[in-house]
């Protein structure tokens, strides 16, 4: 049964099989009492009850549940019971669950902190030791250093002192313009714009993966005599960390006009402006396949992958080549030994037939500077496209062979239309050409697109026909 307790209990009421119990105690000043309740734990104590001192009384019941309670003092008042025991003892519960749930909660909080911090740690860590490896590979790999050395002088009191070189990574200096957005998107990279040194300069990012283009690229643009004003200008290369990766990084002039395929969506040419696009791009391409014997030797280098978005226009309105991340360079007609090459490498679009078929020697430099001739002679159409003629409104530009595939084409169907079918673009302005020296242009574009590659001409003929047309 229950019985009220108000000593020796955790809560007010307590349980007992023998029944409960009020103990009457006189106090030290022997005027007032005080009350006791609680179980009869055994049969002693149930013996006591009906005892007549009433100094040290017991009163016994087994009536029912809190049947001590019925004796009342007017000294002493009894413990107030809760009407529902039950709702407390659940409330107690139910408090502990929640503290032990917030406590969970906490605990999971700070391990989940910690364990981020740690994580940062170490990625950061794994960064700098790649930051690391790539210096060093690359002091071993590219002839050049790619870290920026400047040179200050340093004054003795006389006014005149040795040269001091400091070392610095370019990548610390630069700032890219990310807001702005990227200027171009390749397979190897993106490019943006950004300030360094107060200039605008531009800076081609290349994915991780994409290291051994990046070597390659740097590795023509570090070419003795690699120098022209129709090629991209270069100014360095490094390695940088972006976020948790490290990437690779070629910084080079940056020319806000952006690429030709760009500038032929919104605009229209004339004849002065086409004819000096095409003499600059010819210009470029001949210096690049020029073999060069001086004090400093130049070999051949094969770009392999020109197209319109691959030019670049500079803000005189003449045209450099850019993105050299598939050309090769031949030392003395034997091709180096670094590159491992493959017939079908640039776009599926511009492929000379003899890469379509798979017919190319590669072991031969004349051979593969003509697929260049070839992936030339789409340009000087996509230039001649947009010509502007009176009475004749041009459409938008649109690539090689945009009325036969679409997008990014299969190399299995470009081979069926240019190997199989022998076909080449059409143009509509085409025949609207009057201009004597234009006409000449389109009859040199149809000899840069022969299937015999043997027919083609060279950059240098082009160039020095081009410029006849000029002056």
């Amino acid at each position: 049964m229950l019985c009220a307790c108000n000593f020796n209990c955790d809560i007010n009421y307590c349980t007992s099989k023998f029944g409960c119990f009020t103990q009457i105690v006189l106090k030290s000043d022997q005027k007032r009492y005080s009350i006791l309740y609680g179980c009869t734990s055994n049969l002693i104590q149930s013996i006591q009850c009906g005892l007549d001192n009433f100094k040290d009384q017991f009163k016994c019941c087994k009536s029912g549940d809190f049947c001590n309670l019925n004796f009342t003092n007017e000294y002493l008042q009894a413990p107030k019971l809760p009407r529902d025991t039950t709702i407390q003892f659940w409330n107690i519960n139910y408090f502990l669950i929640i503290l032990s749930c917030l406590f969970s909660i906490l605990i999971s909080g700070l391990a989940l902190y910690f364990c981020k911090k740690i994580r940062q740690i170490r990625r950061e860590s794994h960064i700098k030791d790649q930051l690391k490896n790539f210096r060093h590979r690359i002091q071993h790999e590219i002839n050049e250093p790619k870290i920026v050395v400047e040179t200050i002088q340093s004054y003795t009191s006389s006014g005149n002192g040795p040269s001091e070189l400091i070392q610095r990574t370019i990548s610390r200096d630069i700032h890219i313009d990310y807001d702005s957005g990227p200027l171009g998107k390749g397979r190897f990279g993106v490019v943006w714009k950004a300030k360094w040194n107060h200039d605008d300069i531009a800076v081609k990012v290349f994915f991780s993966m994409n290291e051994p283009s990046w070597t390659r690229e740097t590795q023509i643009y570090q070419t003795n005599l690699i120098r022209h004003e129709n090629i991209l200008g270069y100014i360095t290369s490094d390695i940088m960390g972006l976020g948790c990766t490290v990437n690779m990084i070629i910084l080079t002039d940056y020319h806000p006009l952006g690429s030709l395929y760009d500038y032929l969506q919104k605009n229209t040419l004339n004849k002065s402006q086409l004819l000096k696009f095409l003499f600059s791009i010819s210009n470029g391409l001949t210096h690049l396949h020029q073999e060069i014997f001086s004090t400093s030797y130049k070999p051949s280098i094969i770009h392999r992958d020109l197209k319109t978005k691959n030019i670049l226009v500079k803000q005189n309105l003449e045209c450099c080549i850019a993105d050299f991340g598939l050309a090769i360079r031949f030392n003395h007609n034997h091709i180096e030994n670094d590159y491992e090459l493959s017939l079908r490498q640039g776009s599926v679009r511009y492929m000379a037939p003899e890469c379509l078929n798979e017919s190319l020697d590669l072991r031969s430099v004349e051979s593969l500077k003509k697929t260049d001739i070839y992936s030339f002679s789409l340009v000087i159409w996509e230039v001649i496209s947009r010509l502007k003629i009176d009475g004749f409104i041009n459409d938008e530009h649109r690539p090689p062979f945009y009325e036969m595939v679409s997008g990014d084409p299969q190399i299995d169907v470009m081979r069926d239309i240019v190997c199989v079918k022998g076909l080449r673009p059409k143009s509509k302005i085409e025949n609207l050409i009057k201009d004597q020296d234009l006409i000449q242009v389109v009859e040199l574009m149809r000899e840069c697109w022969s299937n015999n590659p043997a027919e083609r001409l060279s950059a240098l003929y082009l160039k020095k026909k081009f410029k006849k047309f000029i002056q």
